[in-house]
């Protein structure tokens, strides 16, 4: 995907980010995508590994940059003599932000522009009203799942206000049309669960069905399909919007044959899926009663191995460098468990792995002799369901790095202050030396390392480089693994364009991986002036025959102060010759307030040489430039760092931990059950709330969990509570950023998603060769590192400073 982010840049080509497609055509006629993208890129073309242009962006997902929609080309000509005749092809009210797509909702541009009041007089609390307008069109097959979810809400809340058998009507229409929100693709458990226009159905029998429906549809499935032994080989259920769904499988359907293979039993079937697999568009052959189904095609990856019902699913051969080869299964392991769900039998592990969550890893539990171990696998189907499941950050793919990252298994740090993780740390010297990124780190404050495996000591810093934001820390030990950094493009500085790209974390494993995006990117060149910036003074040109002329002096400013005047040509600055503006602008980027230069200049054809001491921006006559840049501002209140808790009897048990975290610092997994929380029982969220709120950041809270049936004690610093980031003009869809991100000089542009606090960690390529460490997240397309040149020559620099302390 090619566009120019953020707005066109001077000195600065068409930017290049590279992903996958996730879905081919989603329901609304998009193509679903990896590559991210930002506001600026829309219109920006989108070409295949062929160099042809397959579609064009047009629709970015404003809260997670995996998942972007483009418009394919073959769409618009088709619609291209509507649009050249100025036809309306969809009607918008106010500026589209995330765009339609071209797939018809089902509504008429009159129903649709009803739907728009509708919402509006809903939003008002005018129920009554808005029924009234969505009544004439309610039972038409309209397509687009989020209006059928808001027609649910409308007639919901219109039956608050009614009694008795119209009530009645109105709760069961809007029942009926959640159905068919799910059914067309509505996914959202968690929202249609805190939705409080639904509270009024919550005690039906029908809603509790209609949510059961949904808590299988929003779970992203491998294949979303279960069967029993039963006159052969029987569909027992299809989850909805699956990929058996959308290949057209039903409830009772019998399969007869899957490909070539006919399928009379058990072992027939599960041979099909897990020995062969079902290569892309595989036929399926079912039989249903008083109908003759077309063509069913569905599509899986094979696992590798045949197993039979003894205890589980035990394995009884393995095929040589398949997915089970490869993640050490053997001839003889009882498979117990996919994730939570025990298996008996060979069909019933088949059914737990087809309905896993493609999103994400299955966790097989097997037995092997006396031992009871676990293994990861990626399981996920051609269309699993969901764009995460198959995006370029998939935890399987990222796994594929192990091979070339392993040497760096104890090279790297997470930095943690105030209770959480602030950036990485990069282990460079064996004395005890790390590099860092220097403005998220602060020195006033204790610093602890945490290693792979939970080993933590603590670090002070020694010497900070202003210009690259670097800081070098030293450890009271000795580092057993240093990252070496080595450059690989054809200057042995900056990898190419499309040079695929892994950042690293502490446990030595590659956290998200990128594509570089530009040639060698100078991040100085559109950076925001602030206040702080040293300053000169003067405004200069380029002089043909060598150096730079003074065009301006600024009454007051360090310059005239220093003895410049207008028309001095400077030749050199500390040494440094003066060529053009650009070289002068590079210069004084590297400077702070307070520093002295010497100036070496041409007056009237003499030479003379001048010590001028830098000012700041600020104190510039009208000076200030922009507001210093700003990570999101601490709420005061404590925090854990445990998104979601669900009722575990007793305790309550962890299932979403954030990342950097205080909870994940400390210790704690998805998946333990939390008993105590400051010595006290904790069975709600509401109790562990409370336990939390009654500390302060910094403090320490006594856990006491259950992780996989064994007790444990942990202590947990609580770390400050984040405020949301600054939202309004120039912000939107940005994500957070670094503090500092910007003025670095050249620098590696590459499109990894990561965080803030990723910073100072290592970069690698595909032959694990270390060609930068990450300096600043600059938005949610680009992140910045500094080539493996410009690293050795600061370490050089920092270490001499150290040495000499």
């Amino acid at each position: 995907a090619m566009g120019h982010p953020l707005g066109v840049e001077k000195n600065r080509d068409g930017v290049v980010r590279a992903g996958r497609v996730l879905l081919a055509k989603n329901r609304q006629g998009f193509i679903t995508m990896d590559a991210p993208v930002i506001h600026g890129d829309s219109g920006g073309p989108v070409v295949d590994l062929g160099g042809k242009q397959v579609a064009i962006n047009q629709s970015i997902n404003g809260l997670d940059a995996r998942v972007n929609n483009v418009t394919p080309v073959e769409l618009f000509k088709k619609q291209l003599d509507q649009m050249k005749n100025k036809e309306v092809l969809h009607r918008v009210n106010g500026q589209p932000r995330f765009g339609r797509g071209v797939q018809s909702d089902g509504l008429s541009d009159a129903e649709r522009e009803a739907y728009g009041r509708a919402m509006e007089l809903h939003g008002r609390k005018n129920y009554k009203e808005a029924g009234k307008l969505v009544e004439p069109f309610a039972n038409k097959k309209i397509t687009d799942p989020g209006v059928l979810y808001n027609l649910s809400c409308i007639y919901a809340m219109q039956a608050v206000g009614a009694k008795g058998p119209e009530a009645e009507s109105l709760q069961k229409k809007a029942v009926e049309l959640l159905v068919k929100a799910i059914e067309a693709g509505w996914d959202d458990l968690e929202h249609t669960r805190r939705d409080s226009d639904l509270d009024g159905l919550r005690q039906r029998k029908d809603y509790v069905a209609a949510e059961n429906l949904l808590a299988k549809a929003s779970v992203k499935s491998v294949l979303g399909l279960a069967v029993r032994s039963s006159a052969g080989i029987r569909v027992s259920d299809v989850i909805p919007g699956s990929p058996a769904d959308r290949a057209g499988l039903k409830k009772d359907d019998i399969i007869q044959k899957i490909g070539k293979a006919r399928i009379s039993g058990p072992q027939d079937y599960c041979d099909a899926l897990l020995l062969t697999g079902l290569p892309a568009d595989t036929e399926v052959v079912v039989s249903r009663k008083k109908e003759k189904p077309g063509p069913l095609k569905l599509s899986l990856p094979p696992l590798g191995i045949k197993v039979f019902t003894s205890g589980g699913a035990q394995i009884t051969e393995i095929v040589e460098d398949s997915v089970a080869y490869r993640l050490g299964l053997k001839v003889g392991d009882v498979i117990t468990k996919v994730d939570a769900v025990k298996v008996k039998s060979t069909i019933e592990f088949v059914n737990a792995l087809l309905c896993s969550d493609a999103r994400k890893p299955a966790i097989l539990t097997f037995k092997r002799g006396t031992d009871v171990e676990t293994v990861e696998v990626t399981f996920a189907a051609s269309e699993a369901s969901g764009a995460a499941s198959s995006s370029k950050q998939d935890p399987g793919l990222l796994k594929l790095w192990d091979k070339v990252s392993a040497r760096y298994a104890d090279a790297v740090y997470s930095v943690k202050q105030k209770g959480k993780q602030v950036a990485f740390a990069t282990a460079v010297d064996g004395r005890g030396y790390l590099l860092s990124k220097a403005s998220e780190i602060d020195a006033t404050e204790k610093i602890v390392l945490l290693g792979r495996g939970g080993n933590s000591f603590e670090a002070q810093v020694v010497a900070t480089d202003s210009r690259t934001d670097l800081v070098l820390l030293k450890a009271p030990q000795v580092l057993v693994s240093v990252v070496k950094f080595e450059g690989t493009g054809p200057a042995g500085e900056f990898p190419a364009i499309g040079t695929l790209l892994g950042t690293l974390d502490e446990k030595g494993s590659v956290l998200a991986h990128g594509f570089v995006a530009l040639p060698p990117y100078d991040s100085d060149a559109n950076a925001k002036l602030l206040p702080d910036d040293a300053v000169l003074g003067v405004g200069v040109e380029d002089v043909k025959e060598g150096g730079i002329r003074l065009t301006t002096v600024t009454a007051g400013a360090p310059g005239e102060k220093g003895g410049l005047k207008v028309g001095d040509i400077i030749r050199s600055i500390d040494g440094r010759e003066m060529t053009t503006r650009d070289a002068f602008m590079a210069l004084m980027r590297e400077k702070k307030p307070g520093d002295i230069i010497s100036v070496d200049l041409m007056r009237d054809g003499k030479p003379e040489q001048l010590k001028v001491t830098l000012g700041a921006r600020k104190d510039l006559p009208g000076g200030g430039g922009a507001a210093p840049q700003q990570g999101p501002k601490g709420t005061g209140k404590p925090d854990l760092g445990v998104a979601r808790v669900s009722p575990a009897n007793p305790g309550v048990k962890i299932e979403r931990i954030v990342d950097g975290s205080s909870a994940e610092v400390g210790g704690l997994q998805e998946g333990d059950i939390i008993l105590e929380a400051g010595e006290k029982p904790t069975n709600s969220a509401e109790e562990l709330a409370a336990a939390i709120n009654e500390r302060k950041p910094g403090d320490k809270l006594k856990l006491k969990i259950s992780r996989e049936g064994k007790a444990l004690e942990l202590e947990i610093e609580l770390a400050e509570q984040e405020a949301a980031p600054p939202s309004g003009a120039g912000t939107q869809n940005k994500g957070p950023v670094n503090v500092r991100c910007d003025k670095f000089g050249s620098v590696i542009q590459h499109d990894a998603l990561i965080a803030p606090r990723h910073m100072g960690g290592p970069v690698i390529d595909l032959k694990g060769s270390a060609v930068g460490i990450n300096l600043g997240r600059s938005d949610r397309t680009r992140n910045f590192a500094l080539p493996a040149a410009r690293v050795v020559e600061v370490l050089r620099k920092l270490l001499a400073e150290a040495e000499a302390k």
